[in-house]
């Protein structure tokens, strides 16, 4: 069996499609007594977008468990982190092979992160069909 990433939310918003849960990301403050007074950095709230097919029992302020496939939460680092720094330094080197000017290969370098990310925006139907959040009702309070 598949190992699941799981974090309990709020349901703060629902739309035709989508379901907006928020999940409040926790460093080390998990255990803390101080948890709901401190303004720890480690501390911060996240906005999840689910889709609401299959979903459509679930109603705002409702405490839910959100889970994904660790396989899942994988393939997002790699797509948001990894492959745009691999392209960044692979583009400056070759331009800079090529031009011999630091400016015009950090230009390019810079500029393909920027086109990088506006293909992913383009590709995000097949992404959101890969990626993709499990709801289900979190019955302790």
């Amino acid at each position: 069996m598949k190992e699941e990433i799981t974090h309990e939310g709020v349901i703060t918003q629902i739309k035709k499609d989508t379901i907006e849960v928020t999940v409040r990301a926790t460093g080390a403050c998990g255990s803390c007594d101080l948890k709901n007074t401190c303004i720890s950095t480690e501390s911060a709230e996240k906005k999840i977008i689910v889709s609401r097919e299959g979903h459509e029992d679930y109603k705002i302020g409702d405490n839910v468990i959100i889970s994904s496939t660790t396989n899942q939460g994988y393939m997002a680092v790699i797509l948001i982190y990894v492959l745009p720094v691999i392209l960044m330094v692979a583009l400056y080197f070759i331009s800079f092979s090529h031009f011999k000017n630091e400016l015009i290969s950090a230009s390019i370098s810079v500029g393909s992160i920027v086109i990088y990310y506006i293909l992913i925006h383009f590709i995000n139907p097949w992404i959101k069909n890969k990626i993709s959040f499990k709801l289900k009702h979190n019955d302790v309070y």
